[in-house]
């Protein structure tokens, strides 16, 4: 959802959100394929070195700390898209809380060069760039080789050769195939976690739904383009956000907000970090 010289790391807990593979662009399939090959999409990046992770590691803490608190003893008084926006951010920050430590640990004790787990989510210009490239890469990475390359390639052993790619339609279909699987595993954590599974299967909606979305993207960018017209970055940033936050209103925070999961997670949080800052005080 591993052929480079970067190994990922492990899977996250079960709470992340499952994106799609960081190669699903709908470009020329000679280009993507030679693009796989040379990098495997977010493979071939480095994470950083453990100084970097580590202040990446302080810094979500900090955000967790402070956006957990808030969500815990206001969240009555906050606007609900705003509250919802707020979640996301906690999520964010509790994911790079759990995977950046451990990575910084690894960096530094053995030298392992980790590929990046997220690269600024809420920077995206797109939702393509948004699942593709930013929004928790490990997941994405683990998606892509059980799930995409054999759909996209049309074969179930990895291909050596750089000009072989699959078709327009296969990479529709790979993508389908990754997010479907993204939106049964959340059904499978929320059955997990409440005993059922979301009300219409709103969470398997929400991934599923994110397909057709990228593609009218891709149409309006190439009318846009047609017709030279270019939205400037920041608008297309907030563009973006506005379209997740909507399928987010819509499909994935309605079964987290009315069952209390959200509280559940939410107060569990805030317990561990407290019993973290009271751990830290009482060593020093």
């Amino acid at each position: 959802m591993l052929t480079s010289h970067v190994r990922p790391a492990s899977c996250p807990p079960l709470l992340s959100l499952l994106p799609a593979p960081s190669d699903l662009l709908l470009a020329d399939s000679k280009a993507a394929a030679i693009k796989r090959v040379k990098s495997a999409g977010t493979l071939g990046d480095h994470g950083g070195g453990a100084g970097e992770l580590v202040l990446r590691f302080f810094a979500k803490t900090a955000v967790l700390v402070v956006s957990v608190f808030i969500l815990s003893d206001h969240a009555e008084r906050i606007p609900r898209l705003a509250l919802e926006y707020l979640y996301a951010v906690s999520l964010y920050a509790f994911l790079g809380f759990a995977m950046d430590g451990p990575a910084s640990l690894m960096t530094s004790l053995i030298g392992l060069q980790i590929a990046p787990h997220f690269n600024k989510p809420f920077l995206a210009e797109s939702l393509t760039s948004f699942w593709g490239k930013r929004w928790n890469l490990t997941i994405s990475n683990c998606l892509r080789g059980p799930v995409y390359d054999p759909i996209y390639e049309g074969q179930w052993v990895k291909t050596q050769d750089p000009h072989k790619g699959g078709s327009s339609m296969r990479r529709f279909l790979g993508m389908s195939a990754c997010f479907v699987v993204s939106g049964l595993m959340h059904e499978l954590i929320y059955w997990y976690l409440m005993g059922i599974h979301t009300r219409n299967w709103a969470w398997l909606t929400f991934f599923s739904i994110q397909v057709p979305f990228m593609a009218l993207e891709t149409v309006s960018k190439k009318l846009m383009k047609q017709y030279h017209l270019h939205l400037p970055r920041w608008l297309s940033v907030l563009v973006t956000m506005a379209v997740l936050l909507f399928l987010a209103d819509t499909f994935f925070f309605p079964p987290c907000l009315e069952t209390g999961l959200a509280d559940r997670v939410l107060y569990a949080i805030k317990g561990n970090v407290s019993q973290l800052v009271i751990f830290v005080l009482r060593t020093k």
